[in-house]
């Protein structure tokens, strides 16, 4: 049943609007939808979210258009063409992002071997484990009791090791 046809037809013949009316509802509520979400972001945020964006669209039509027993299979947004200056901007962002998590990395490694260093200059001998495996089993039982009430510390001791 393409797009639900039969169903529009039969709700036309019991004069409870035409096909033309229907399309236009159809076509005022996504418009509707549109203005409304897009009037609340920044242009750069909807091209962020835009899948986001679409799915919440095709669930608020689909049960828009429920009320009147017809089936919504999907909803699109058309590709937007960015301008070039834009397009140049958000690259110019992704790249900064990215150099910015890049020295961070690079930051936390820098004070991990100045911390390592000055353990060392105090006179600590530092033992690399190369296998962690058997430390970690014998340390399972204790973290599977303390687990779910230290989860946060126990995420970032994972993270550095």
């Amino acid at each position: 049943m393409p797009f639900a046809l039969e169903k529009i037809d039969t709700l036309a013949k019991r004069n409870l609007f035409s096909v033309q009316e229907y399309s236009l509802f159809c076509l005022q509520a996504v418009g509707n939808l549109f203005r409304d979400k897009l009037g609340s972001m920044h242009g750069i945020q909807f091209i962020e979210t835009r899948q986001e964006v679409q799915e919440e669209a095709f669930k608020h039509i689909q049960a828009q258009l429920a009320q009147y027993d017809v089936e919504t299979r999907g909803v699109y947004i058309q590709d937007v063409v960015l301008p070039a200056d834009l397009v140049k901007v958000l690259t110019e962002r992704e790249i900064a992002n990215q150099q910015i998590a890049t020295f961070q990395k690079q930051e936390e490694a820098q004070k991990g071997r100045v911390a390592m260093e000055k353990a060392k200059a105090a006179g600590c001998e530092i033992i690399a484990i190369a296998d962690k495996t058997p430390f970690q089993n014998a340390v399972k039982p204790v973290w599977d009791k303390y687990g779910p009430k230290y989860q946060d510390m126990i995420k970032r001791i994972q993270e550095i090791s």
